[in-house]
């Protein structure tokens, strides 16, 4: 119960101080390995990225999008578990018919509800970030439902990876998970929980934290 009420607090923005010692504790503890890399080819390009974190309900609608919504909560850590403040994380994923579709501005400003389809946020001082989407169709034959992200810092390589849900029995036939090794696998997992939001919906709640590589910006050879 109290895990139920520390994440329907995470829909008030900014984080609260009581959503924050939840995401401090060692649920979510991946060891620091690296996340893999995993490019997709429906990357969009960055004129195509909003600056909303909220996929669901962009800024200035009154309803948010069809679909079954997902709360994305997650760290960004280097190799020596080091959290990351102010690492830009960009994230975008299909609809729920499995299309990646990028609206103009007009789309943005009527009162009609909208998937925004990308998203962007920085993370806090704790490395923590957050999205609130919809559950993703799947893209193609020989896939599973994803979520897509890229993340930047001036002391990291940039990262582009995916993020695949739990217990999604279609992640063993996705063709871009099973090339990867047994090993690395968990590491491009996210972990669901369902929870209700204060509004009654039932939404998912994932949380997946990115490893990315350090850079040695003192290194000067």
């Amino acid at each position: 119960m109290r895990r139920i009420a520390v994440l329907c607090s995470l829909l008030m923005w900014p984080f609260t101080a009581m959503a924050q010692d939840a995401l401090t504790r060692d649920d979510y503890a991946t060891g620091c390995r690296l996340t893999p890399p995993m490019r997709s080819g429906a990357y969009p390009s960055r004129e195509h990225i909003t600056r909303y974190n909220n996929l669901a309900q962009p800024e200035g609608k009154a309803q948010a999008a069809a679909g079954q919504l997902v709360y994305v909560t997650g760290r960004v850590l280097d190799e020596r578990c080091v959290p990351l403040a102010d690492a830009r994380v960009e994230m975008w994923n299909a609809d729920m018919a499995g299309k990646f579709n990028y609206p103009d501005a007009g789309a943005f400003q009527n009162p009609y509800p909208l998937f925004a389809g990308t998203g962007a946020t920085v993370t806090d001082g704790e490395g923590r970030f957050a999205f609130y989407t919809i559950f993703p169709g799947i893209e193609g034959a020989r896939a599973a439902p994803k979520l897509h992200f890229r993340v930047t810092h001036e002391d990291t390589k940039d990262l582009f990876t995916s993020m695949y849900f739990s217990g999604d029995v279609r992640n063993t036939d996705d063709t871009g998970f099973v090339k990867l090794p047994e090993d690395l696998k968990p590491l491009v997992i996210g972990k669901v929980e369902p929870f209700s939001t204060p509004q009654g919906a039932l939404a998912l709640h994932v949380h997946h934290d990115i490893t990315v590589a350090g850079r040695d910006k003192f290194r000067r050879f």
